[in-house]
């Protein structure tokens, strides 16, 4: 199963040379935005780059609510007069980000296409995590349920020999040694899931590449 989907990864990513879990793409104006931004020497949440990406994240989401802060309109006075979320994003990640939005569908696309590929080389009795009924996934990274912990850790192994990256997911917070002594609820079917899910390559390819479909 394993040399099945590192054969997988290999054709996806056009290279047999080492492959991460993910890469940042910048395929269409990005670099020129970050650049204009540079050069426009805003550094805080002002200017056009920023209600770019407000505008086009709402448009995109269908919803005139999907970005709000609790900032009162002034010409130079800061005040919140609610309880809310300030996001305070440079303009330089806001003019990276307006590049990547300008895409998404084509790289949510190719994502999803990937996870498929995934899904339909993976044996019997393994599951791939999938988009819940009546959700849309981006497949960040795509997620495997293996048989346990000890076919999980053979898979890491076997795929770090070959120069593909792989990881678990997260450990649940009341694991980490900092929350040892913090109240915790059952979370026995998380901890399982912990000790069984791998992640596996699941990037856009760079636009030297091409694109997956």
């Amino acid at each position: 199963m394993l040399p099945k989907l590192i054969e997988l990864i290999y054709d996806y990513c056009r290279t047999e040379s080492f492959n991460t879990l993910y890469e940042l793409v910048s395929r269409s104006n990005e670099k020129a935005y970050v650049a204009e931004a540079i050069d426009s020497t805003f550094v805080s949440s002002v200017r056009h780059h920023v209600d770019k990406l407000e505008h086009n994240i709402t448009a995109y989401m269908g919803s005139p609510n999907s970005l709000a802060t609790a900032q009162v309109p002034h010409r130079y006075v800061y005040t919140n007069d609610e309880l809310g979320f300030n996001y305070c994003l440079p303009t330089r990640n806001s003019a990276s980000s307006d590049g990547q939005i300008e895409q998404i569908e084509e790289f949510v696309g190719e994502k999803q296409c990937f996870a498929a590929s995934y899904a339909d080389n993976l044996a019997s009795g393994l599951h791939i995590v999938t988009e819940p009924e009546g959700g849309r996934s981006n497949y960040w990274l795509t997620a495997v349920i293996c048989n346990g912990q000890v076919q999980r850790g053979e898979w890491f192994e076997g795929a770090s020999d070959k120069g593909v990256m792989t990881r678990p997911i997260w450990k649940s917070m009341s694991r980490l040694p900092m929350y040892a002594h913090a109240p915790a609820v059952d979370i026995c079917n998380a901890e399982s899931l912990e000790q069984r899910v791998a992640h596996l390559s699941s990037g856009l390819l760079p636009s030297d590449r091409g694109k997956y479909a």
